[in-house]
């Protein structure tokens, strides 16, 4: 009962101190840090962040590192409106704990460029965002992990920038009794950032918390496993994901997911393959309103 306490009173903790995070007065900026990394998690709605099992654990909740793979991740995503999303990671354990390095880069082109208005920009230009993490977790028992990333966070566009420092928060709760059933809680991008043009820019602070349980384990070479998550983004709302993932004899993933209470995204799929030493996985989302589709792919290696 202690261990369970301690994991029901860091879920509550959160969410008080995102809220006093959003009473700051200004505008919220570093918006790729909320557009999510990696295949399989983009086809499963991001809704598997209790069950994020690679280096990107380091993005969605540092916690799970202790459970993760020593592998490098590699990710990259065609977002809308020919956005280009780039993620990078690398986890290792030493020292009692587990470790991870992660480099994550937003890339938008074709943005025209204008002094006064008029038919024709003059040019076009090009903004770029980073941040770079390092992430730390451990086991406090047997059951409860916890884990932290400290990030800097970069943007510029012309001769303009910010910077701001941040950090994640998370936890992971293995329960008694439920085999295959795992609770996980993380608040992110806790901190803050330089002005810009002389506008006070907050950073996307969000909570998240979901499970991920695997109802049937005797399915041999078969693996079946869904999940629930709960997104809140204190300057956007907030909304649920479920998905679901069958891999069928060790080998290749199908899988699906649905976000509830968006306006423009609801499906998503895809398909992963796995090997011993590495894995592939692709995911497509369609988006309403005629706004297109993204394409997300990942691959990681095993160190």
């Amino acid at each position: 009962m202690k261990k369970a306490a301690a994991f029901l009173i860091f879920a509550l903790c959160v969410p008080l101190t995102v809220s006093a995070q959003t009473t700051k007065v200004g505008k919220t900026g570093f918006a790729f840090l909320k557009i999510g990394v990696g295949g399989r998690s983009a086809a499963l709605a991001n809704a598997n962040f209790a069950d994020v099992k690679g280096a990107d654990a380091s993005y969605w909740n540092p916690a799970n590192l202790r459970d993760a793979r020593n592998e490098v991740f590699f990710a990259h995503s065609e977002w809308l409106l020919d956005v280009k999303n780039d993620f990078v990671a690398a986890k290792f354990n030493g020292w009692g704990a587990s470790w991870a390095f992660s480099l994550q880069m937003q890339n938008i082109g074709g943005i025209e460029q204008r002094t006064i208005a008029t038919a024709e920009p003059i040019g076009e230009l090009t903004a770029r965002d980073v941040a770079i993490g390092l992430s730390y977790a451990r086991a406090l028992n047997s059951q409860l992990d916890m884990g932290l990333t400290f990030k800097y966070i970069g943007s510029r566009i012309l001769n303009y920038a910010a910077n701001g420092l941040a950090v994640d928060f998370g936890a992971k709760y293995r329960l008694d009794g439920i085999a295959g059933l795992s609770l996980a809680a993380s608040v992110h991008n806790l901190g803050s950032a330089d002005e810009m043009l002389s506008e006070k820019i907050n950073l996307p602070t969000l909570l998240r918390a979901g499970l991920a349980y695997e109802p049937l384990q005797n399915l041999q070479n078969h693996r079946l496993k869904v999940f629930v998550g709960y997104e809140a983004l204190f300057d956007a709302g907030s909304g649920f994901g479920a998905g679901i993932e069958f891999v069928a004899n060790q080998l290749v993933a199908l899988r699906a997911g649905y976000r509830f209470n968006e306006d423009s995204r609801h499906f998503s799929g895809g398909i992963g393959l796995e090997r011993p030493g590495y894995q592939l996985d692709y995911a497509y989302t369609p988006f309403d309103y005629d706004l297109g589709e993204t394409h997300n792919i990942s691959l990681s290696v095993g160190l």
